[in-house]
């Protein structure tokens, strides 16, 4: 039925391919992009496509989106208390059950048959995304330690700051479900909601008072304030372990229904009209997760880019690390270069030249003409604890751009 929505796992895409071979650091698991771990859990996902009864294209941007860039973000990491479960599975199951329980409820109560009608989806929006948001709780439960793609070590994650898929080619967990006493309030996952959540999603919730403040409370495991989104996503279990039966929930009574009842007295939903989302904020970029100094850790760490030799784009200079420019960004991003440079020059390690304030130094390599490039002030940025090869004997030249 929804074929057409997942039709980039049939032939392959080159964004949800698993990363070829490399060498594995031990006992670490490869990080693969959210579709390629969803490939295998389509049964579900075609379920949550069916129970939310949306125009394919919604789904596909709103529903899947978030599902996808939940499995980049919880990987195959599994669940504190089992650690033989994952995370992500039980995301999906979870989710599965709350779009369930979902339509046996006529939201928002009290409200009048059109008022309803109208904000159908966008409350099934909210159930569905509150159902999967727990699972962010889950992640900050363990810490776990990152390798780029040639197996060298990044550093310990910190979610807060993306993906692993952003930043890294493997990942081990150093400390399974951590202790308790160590783990996260849950009202963190509010704060984490926007890497995971589509724009347009967010801005869709946040449309609507009263179901931005259910949804707030229920994400952030707000028992005490308990309200209707809270009791469909997490219901109360019965003294024998299983949850009560469907209610069909109105404004006027409660009468308990099977499912083919509650689902035949749902409201027909209005069209979707989905807000502009705004532009996003510019987070802080991160040093340690930049993909570019990434690139040239592995390059430096495999031979693959030459330091201080005739022709290489890599040289130790008196004041720092000289990156030949724009042709070291061309290498890592081809025609994307410039891009490439902004978001390097923006994470503030390069120095200013003191003559003219700008970003760039100028070095005779060898030949005739200068080069130009910008200088990583600390080259430990690249080279780590290494042993740094001597400066050149390079003619420095005072010229501006």
């Amino acid at each position: 039925m929804f074929d057409n929505i997942f039709k980039r796992f049939k032939g392959g895409s080159q964004n949800n391919e698993p990363r070829g071979p490399s060498l594995a650091p031990a006992g670490a698991t490869e990080v693969q992009p959210g579709g390629v771990l969803l490939a295998p859990r389509m049964g579900e996902v075609n379920r949550l496509a069916s129970l939310a009864a949306v125009p394919d294209a919604h789904f596909s941007a709103l529903y899947f989106g978030a599902l996808e860039a939940l499995a980049g973000f919880a990987q195959n990491l599994p669940l504190a208390e089992n650690l033989s479960a994952s995370i992500l599975d039980a995301a999906l199951q979870r989710a599965v059950g709350a779009l369930s329980r979902r339509r046996g409820y006529l939201l928002p109560k009290g409200a009048a048959s059109e008022i309803i009608a109208k904000k159908a989806d966008l409350w099934t929006y909210a159930v569905f995304t509150a159902a999967i948001l727990p699972a962010l709780h889950e992640v900050l439960k363990h810490r776990v330690w990152l390798y780029d793609s040639a197996a060298l070590e990044i550093g310990l994650w910190e979610p807060w700051r993306g993906s692993m898929v952003e930043c890294a080619g493997w990942y081990s967990v150093a400390d399974a479900g951590g202790t308790e006493e160590h783990h996260l309030p849950p009202y963190v996952v509010p704060m984490l909601a926007d890497v995971v959540l589509p724009e347009e999603g967010l801005a869709w919730l946040w449309t609507d008072r009263e179901v931005i403040c259910h949804w707030l409370r229920t994400i952030a495991g707000d028992r005490k304030t308990a309200n209707v989104l809270f009791e469909i996503v997490d219901p109360p279990q019965t003294k024998h372990g299983r949850e009560p039966a469907i209610r069909l929930v109105s404004g006027n009574a409660e009468d308990t229904v099977d499912d083919a009842e509650a689902s035949e007295s749902r409201m027909v939903p209005e069209p979707i009209d989905l807000p502009r989302a705004k532009p996003k904020r510019n987070k802080k970029p991160s040093a340690g997760h930049d993909k570019f100094l990434l690139w040239l850790k592995a390059g430096f760490a495999d031979g693959m880019l030459g330091v201080n030799k005739r022709g290489a784009e890599i040289h130790i200079v008196p004041e720092g690390l000289f990156l030949a420019t724009p042709d070291i960004f061309k290498s890592f991003a081809g025609v994307k270069w410039n891009d490439a440079l902004k978001a390097f020059l923006k994470l503030g390690l390069h120095v200013k030249n003191e003559n003219n304030e700008s970003p760039y130094f100028f070095y005779q390599l060898g030949g005739p003409s200068l080069s130009k490039g910008v200088v990583i002030a600390d080259p430990k940025v690249v080279f780590g604890s290494e042993k740094l090869p001597e400066p050149h004997g390079l003619l420095h030249s005072e010229q501006s751009t």
